[in-house]
C-alpha cells in the first residue's frame, strides 16, 4: 500500500511540475461595434512602464486579431493566451480601425481588464496569474 501511495504522490508532483513549466492560459471575448484589427497585450511591470514608448510585447504576450466578416457582423471575437508563465500582468487592448497595415499604432488604450478607465497606474490594472483565467471581457467603446 505504501508503494502505491508513494507512486501516486510522485505522479501528482510530476504532473504539477509539468503544468507549471507549460504556463497558464488567459481567455475571453472582445466585443466591438466597429471592426478593425485588435491588439491584446499582456504587460509585466517592466514593460508597462512607459509602454507608449515601447513596442508591443512579443508573442505569446501580444495577440493580433483580424476579425472575420462573420465576427465583425457579430461584434465579438474570442481570444486566448497560452503558455504564459506565472506572475503579475496587466491586460491592455488597442484597436486600429482606419490605419493601413504597418502604420504606427496609437498607444491610447481602448480597453483594459479590471478597471473602467485607464489611470496608467500599475497597481490598478495588475492581476496575478497563478491559474488559468477564463471569461475575460474586453469591451471597445465608441470613438468620440
Amino acid at each position: 500500500m505504501k508503494k502505491i501511495l508513494c507512486g501516486i504522490a510522485v505522479w501528482l508532483f510530476l504532473a504539477n511540475t509539468v503544468h507549471a513549466e507549460q504556463g497558464y492560459s488567459i481567455s475571453g471575448i472582445a466585443t466591438f461595434k466597429e471592426g478593425g484589427v485588435i491588439f491584446i497585450s499582456l504587460y509585466t511591470l517592466e514593460r508597462f512602464r512607459q509602454f507608449r514608448d515601447k513596442p508591443l510585447p512579443p508573442k505569446p504576450f501580444t495577440l493580433v486579431i483580424e476579425p472575420s466578416p462573420e465576427q465583425k457582423a457579430a461584434g465579438r471575437v474570442s481570444f486566448i493566451f497560452e503558455g504564459i508563465p506565472e506572475g503579475d500582468y496587466a491586460l491592455i487592448a488597442f484597436r486600429d480601425r482606419k490605419k493601413p497595415k504597418g502604420a504606427d499604432l496609437s498607444r491610447k488604450p481602448a480597453s483594459r481588464y479590471r478597471m473602467m478607465t485607464f489611470s496608467g497606474r500599475w497597481d490598478e490594472v495588475k492581476f496575478s496569474l497563478n491559474r488559468n483565467i477564463t471569461g475575460i471581457e474586453v469591451r471597445f467603446e465608441e470613438a468620440p
